[in-house]
């Protein structure tokens, strides 16, 4: 089932949006936000379900169970917004990534840091990767993953 977050829930995940990838929260502010199992946190435009207990509802954007964790789908959605953490790979690079693979990576600056991370191609938001000790793992959904033949 899934209902409405706490304000300390939606505050928890907001932050963590602000401060990590300099998401504002005014971007969401068109959004209701809700919390289903395991602590998954859905946006879907703010609307009444009366009568109604829905079991899902709207996007995930990020689990805050633990370690918060970026869903794909916000990357993919406001990736444009992002200012901070953005790792721009190569041809070669998104191929291998979107086949499932982990990349390695050497700072190029020191604006990204260990932690998530949003992959970026060019003006494609692709998905997301937890950079830590030099190497991005992929965190991109099974059933977003391909192979990329022709680029």
């Amino acid at each position: 089932m899934i209902t409405l977050c706490t304000i300390e829930e939606k505050d928890k995940a907001l932050n963590y949006l602000e401060s990590r990838f300099g998401l504002e929260p005014i971007l969401f502010s068109d959004y209701e936000f809700y919390i289903s199992q395991k602590d998954r946190v859905h946006i879907c435009q703010k609307k009444e379900f009366k009568g109604i207990k829905p079991i899902a509802c709207g996007m995930l954007i990020v689990r805050i169970r633990g370690m918060i964790k970026p869903s794909t789908n916000l990357f993919q959605l406001f990736g444009d917004k992002i200012t901070k953490n953005i790792v721009n790979v190569s041809k070669e690079e998104v191929i291998s990534f979107m086949g499932g693979n982990d990349l390695p990576y050497v700072s190029q600056n020191n604006e990204v840091t260990d932690g998530f991370v949003m992959i970026k191609y060019l003006n494609f938001n692709i998905g997301c990767g937890l950079l830590s000790r030099g190497n991005i793992k992929n965190m991109v959904p099974i059933v977003k993953k391909l192979e990329i033949k022709f680029l």
